[in-house]
């Protein structure tokens, strides 16, 4: 079946040929209703999986019974979802799976900057009540949050190149956004990670709902239902602003012992209902994250200028190659009566070509070699076809 997008552009020659994604999604069967667990899981994995393509969703189509019987699909890019396949469906307690692939016909010269690839890292996640990991003795879960972001994204990401994870413990709600303490841990976080983007996580709540008593639960085999409350925060750490919030809640059941200590490491805890949750928010965020960068700006940051030659941290792992032209920009921070820190790029005339390159690093030089002198340790390097004040996109 064929699904219609209402589309901000007219619909031309400009899409490319269709790609199949493959993609996955759940529900909670509340109360019994399998239907609409299964619709809820047909939704997840479809809206996963045109995030994959490049667009972006704004409301999704209705889905009943395994067929889409909404002809309209509202997005705010432009896409086709051609045709939908169902792979496979599973229940595991409470909990309703689907895998399916989807053949989308999307338009992939819609950003410029997806030429290139950012650089990325996952920071440790916080728990914000540690009480909530009591049972299980979870306390481990914020670290092990971020490994797992980082593998999935090493496996689908188009868009970034994922950097390790840092193994240090951070928050970054302690300090005033605006502050110019605030904007140097983030720029020192970034020159840490080697990354452009760092991603810094919130556990907000993984307490368990109501527990059934001992009999009840020996009687019908029930398990109490485990919250799962996570914020995930984007950061520029070049500029040390923040860029994007999303937000994520689901629940399924807690199906371990509650005097049991888990790994949340092991195979054992992501094989559970609880862990195969995660995983579909993972999954999700990884995309909805993806999508983000391929309309971020990309520039490289300046790490050297030695005999009229300028090297920058961007390399043939980024996209970059000969001949590439850049434009370079001054940085300048300010702050106001109440002592908010702003950044200010101030666009400079001088344009530098990509003379060589190696896998993180490009050497680039100009034709006007007097005003290479100017420039310092920490200038930033914006793409020439770019170079249309993209530093502010959107949150």
């Amino acid at each position: 079946m064929r699904i219609l997008l209402f589309l901000s552009l007219i619909f031309n020659s400009q899409f490319v040929c269709a790609t199949w994604y493959q993609s996955s999604g759940s529900g909670w069967i509340n109360q019994g209703n399998v239907q609409a667990a299964r619709k809820q899981a047909i939704e997840e994995a479809l809206q996963t999986a045109v995030l994959q393509s490049g667009a972006t969703i704004s409301s999704s189509q209705q889905v009943s019974n395994g067929q889409l019987t909404h002809d309209e699909f509202h997005v705010r890019s432009t896409a086709i979802v051609n045709q939908v396949q169902i792979l496979a469906e599973s229940t595991q307690g409470n909990r309703y799976s689907v895998q399916l692939k989807a053949e989308i016909f999307s338009d992939q010269r819609q950003c410029i900057s997806s030429d290139y690839r950012k650089t990325l890292s996952f920071l440790p996640f916080t728990i914000n009540h540690p009480r909530h990991a009591q049972v299980g003795a979870l306390y481990q879960l914020g670290e092990s949050l971020a490994e797992s972001f980082t593998d999935h994204a090493q496996q689908s990401s188009q868009h970034f190149i994922v950097q390790p994870s840092l193994p240090i413990t951070v928050n970054l709600t302690s300090q005033t956004s605006r502050s110019e303490q605030h904007r140097a841990q983030l720029q020192s976080l970034g020159e840490q990670s080697q990354s452009q983007f760092l991603v810094w996580g919130q556990i907000k709540d993984i307490s368990l709902g109501e527990r059934p008593n001992q009999f009840s639960s020996w009687f019908s085999g029930a398990a109490p239902t485990r919250y799962l409350v996570l914020q995930l925060n984007l950061y520029d750490a070049i500029q040390g602003q923040h860029v994007k919030r999303l937000n994520y809640q689901d629940q399924a059941q807690w199906t371990f012992p509650l005097e049991q200590r888990i790994d949340p490491y092991s195979r054992q805890f992501w094989v559970s209902e609880y862990g195969q949750m995660l995983n579909q928010k993972i999954q999700r965020a990884i995309a909805e994250i993806d999508n983000y960068m391929a309309c971020a700006a990309s520039y490289g940051q300046v790490i050297r200028q030695q005999n009229n030659e300028i090297t920058m941290d961007m390399g043939q792992q980024n996209g970059v190659r000969l001949g590439d032209v850049f434009v370079l920009y001054h940085q300048q921070t300010f702050a106001d009566r109440q002592g908010r820190s702003y950044q200010q790029l101030i666009r400079s005339d001088l344009k530098l070509t990509v003379t060589q390159t190696s896998a993180y690093t490009s050497t680039l030089t100009g034709e006007q070699k007097s005003l290479l002198l100017n420039i310092q340790a920490g200038d930033l390097l914006l793409p020439a076809m770019q170079d249309t004040n993209v530093f502010s996109n959107n949150k």
